[in-house]
């Protein structure tokens, strides 16, 4: 019982700390502005080549109010998108400024499972990470709207399972299925109660729409961007604390050696050019104390 109540306050200090709050905050900054690339990419590629757009439309409004998807889906829609550089550079942009939570998670896990690697490498990969989880939430929401298996039964079970591909993602060290179950289920549940009790409050019980008028769909974005940060975060510290650290560790080792030999060849670089540097400098020094003793002599 000590234990347990010991792991509840490890996870209160994690999520009320400075680190804990700002982490939050980007990545609900980030979760919103990831909106947009996946807007692109589903209209796009998906609108194109897999279903109708209208069909993606429907999907969409599940999760973000309408009032921001149409607008946004009508200027993709008149665009000449057709260009692939103006593509290529449109997702581009969006996909960097959007992977930053990725990146966030990727430095806080690195740092609590003793990696050490370059944050250029890391801004790299959450890039990488960034696109298959929206990939993975693509596949998500298609496998939630087409396949009729699929219900309020079921959905926590593929959305815990969506978790635990994002959590194992996320981890260097701690990828096995029991190292991230706990912190996925429990986010599958709050994220789910938590959704469906504040679209109840929304529709029901806000004033929203008289308050803020045309910004009210804006101010609600804003709000479901923090609370599912909030919750992702909070799934990421019930990991942390219920991983078991006296079994063998069964991590992502080639990805970790990679990274940490391409760091160590970067240092080397590195401190071997500020040396040069310094033995430049010093040769340079030298040689005018030099010529100023030799016109002292002179002299």
């Amino acid at each position: 019982m000590k234990k347990f109540v010991k792991k509840i306050q490890t996870v209160m200090e994690m999520m009320s700390s400075n680190e804990g709050t700002l982490f939050t905050y980007a990545l609900a900054y980030s979760i919103i502005v990831g909106i947009a690339p996946f807007i692109i990419i589903s209209v796009v590629f998906v609108g194109t080549y897999v279903y109708d757009v209208s069909q993606i439309i429907q999907l969409l409004q599940r999760y973000v109010p309408a009032d921001l998807i149409l607008p946004f889906v009508d200027y993709i829609q008149t665009s000449d998108l057709s260009n692939l550089w103006l593509i290529i550079s449109l997702l581009g942009v969006s996909i960097w400024v959007a992977s930053k939570s990725i990146y966030s998670f990727l430095l806080l896990s690195s740092e609590q499972d003793g990696v050490n690697i370059n944050h250029f490498f890391l801004r790299i990969l959450a890039c990488i990470y960034f696109i298959m989880i929206v990939l993975g939430i693509m596949a998500f929401g298609i496998l939630i709207g087409y396949v009729p298996f699929i219900n309020k039964f079921t959905t926590p079970i593929v959305i815990t399972f969506f978790f635990v591909f994002f959590y194992r993602l996320l981890s260097f060290k701690y990828t096995r299925f029991r190292d991230v179950i706990w912190g996925s289920a429990i986010t599958s549940i709050v994220l789910i109660l938590l959704g469906r009790l504040f679209f109840v409050y929304i529709n029901q019980y806000s004033n929203y729409q008289t308050i803020y008028g045309p910004l009210a769909s804006m101010m609600i974005l804003l709000i479901s961007g923090w609370i599912i940060a909030w919750v992702v975060f909070f799934g990421y510290c019930i990991n942390y604390v219920v991983r078991d650290d006296t079994l063998p560790v069964q991590g992502k080792h080639r990805l970790i050696s990679i990274l940490e030999k391409t760091n160590e060849k970067i240092d080397e670089r590195e401190e071997k050019f500020i040396h040069d540097h310094i033995e430049r400098n010093h040769d340079h020094n030298s040689s005018l104390k030099d010529e100023e003793k030799s016109e002292d002599i002179q002299d």
